[in-house]
């Protein structure tokens, strides 16, 4: 899929006709980072209470310091003029397991329903590993991601492509 900008670059006056130097700029995933693409650091994301002291460290990557006990994290997903989250067709995880069985999934709340939807969750590898997820949200639903830290497993962040 390609976007294309126009930016004009530079404006030359020739007597009383002006002309006009434009520049286009075609994004794909093939080419580069694509228009419609969103980093996200993992300093948006919770945990579900606000007791967990020091075994949640957020001060880089955002880390599972526990030894014995995994926490899952909440992040947001917001829509806006760059990106709508209707129109996101994959999230890439960046994260490091530590123990065996950290992973991410894409989920959505429904408040006019109640309820709550997740994608497939999708097993992080051992050592710095990217796992993909396909989304599945809609206008009508809060999208968030949430992720399973076990003991030692550590977020780095996600990117969010259309």
């Amino acid at each position: 899929m390609f976007k294309i900008q126009r930016k004009i670059i530079g404006v030359a006056s020739l007597g009383a006709t002006y002309v006009a130097t434009l520049t286009v700029l075609i994004s794909t995933s093939a080419l580069g980072t694509p228009i419609g693409h969103r980093e996200l650091h993992p300093a948006i994301c919770h945990y579900k209470y606000d007791d967990v002291g020091s075994t949640l460290d957020n001060s880089g990557a955002l880390t599972n310091n526990s030894t014995t006990t995994s926490r899952s994290v909440y992040c947001p997903i917001h829509s806006d003029d760059a990106l709508d989250v209707d129109d996101v067709s994959a999230v890439e995880v960046v994260g490091d397991e530590g123990n065996n069985g950290a992973g991410s999934t894409a989920c959505a709340h429904y408040p006019l329903t109640g309820l709550f939807t997740c994608s497939t969750l999708g097993a992080w590898g051992s050592s710095l590993t990217v796992t993909t997820l396909s989304p599945n949200w809609s206008s009508v639903g809060f999208a968030y991601m949430r992720h399973d830290l076990t003991p030692g497993s550590s977020l780095f962040g996600m990117r969010l492509q259309d």
